[in-house]
């Protein structure tokens, strides 16, 4: 059975006075900033640029993955540099910060 909440989403909006807003769930809203902002995430990819300076500074260790080989058509087991999570975090808030102009 269908009910109002698998129709409508409410949304508190700040910038109108704390009004409450009812969209359909299909409606997708994204600011001018938003939108400028992913589009930045996506031209710089600070993720990849956070696990290559984890790599560089060496702070990776390696470890056997599944990787995909293009010419086997298929997944094989190799020896990659992984960077630890904790470490990728701090390498990755760095990243989103020059991506943001941020610090």
């Amino acid at each position: 059975m269908t009910t109002l909440g698998d129709i409508i989403r409410a949304y508190v909006k700040p910038s109108l006075g704390g009004r409450i807003v009812l969209r359909k769930r299909t409606t997708n809203q994204q600011s001018a900033r938003v939108a400028m902002s992913k589009q930045r995430v996506a031209e710089t990819k600070p993720a990849l640029e956070a696990h290559r300076r984890c790599i560089e500074d060496g702070k990776a260790v390696k470890k056997m993955k599944y990787v995909f080989d293009k010419d086997r058509g298929g997944y094989v087991k190799k020896e990659v540099e992984v960077c630890p999570i904790d470490e990728f975090r701090k390498y990755l808030k760095i990243a989103m910060e020059e991506t943001h102009g941020k610090k």
